[in-house]
């Protein structure tokens, strides 16, 4: 394992982050936030042996430069950490569902047929480059070509 987990809660991690990985998960995403949660721990409640709520609401406050979607990542990923440590016995505060709050849903833009007329007669204008001979033609390398069918 690439992290190394010194708190009272390292047997716990790394045992989640191998349950994880068995179930398909990539290490690294659950790994690397649980490893600066470890690190909160042992520099902030190094003897505490339950996930308190003040342990987890502190950790779950949102960072200096931080944007929210990193805190809801980051939230979630100790959520799943917290119900895991209830499931095998171990007392822990479970932050709630939405304690952070819902972020902002995708909104997508649709493209009236006005611009989209202008973006292709832009994309047809286009001048030869050397690093893309092809790109002025709209077509793909002769390569590839049979590939795509």
């Amino acid at each position: 394992m690439k992290y190394q987990f010194k708190s009272l809660f390292a047997e716990d991690i790394n045992d989640y982050i191998n349950l994880r990985c068995q179930l398909g998960s990539e290490e690294d995403t659950f790994a690397r936030r649980l490893h600066s949660f470890d690190k909160f721990c042992v520099g902030n409640y190094p003897t505490e042996k339950t996930v308190t709520q003040e342990i987890a609401e502190s950790w779950c406050s949102l960072k200096p430069n931080e944007i929210k979607t990193t805190l809801q990542l980051r939230t979630n990923i100790l959520r799943g950490f917290l119900k895991y440590l209830i499931s095998i016995g171990k007392n822990a505060y479970v932050i709630p569902e939405g304690f952070i709050g819902r972020g902002k849903p995708f909104v997508p833009y649709l493209y009236t047929d006005t611009e989209l007329r202008r973006f292709f007669e832009a994309a047809d204008k286009l001048p030869p480059h050397p690093l893309s001979p092809y790109r002025e033609h709209g077509q793909t390398p002769i390569c590839v070509a049979p590939l795509l069918g």
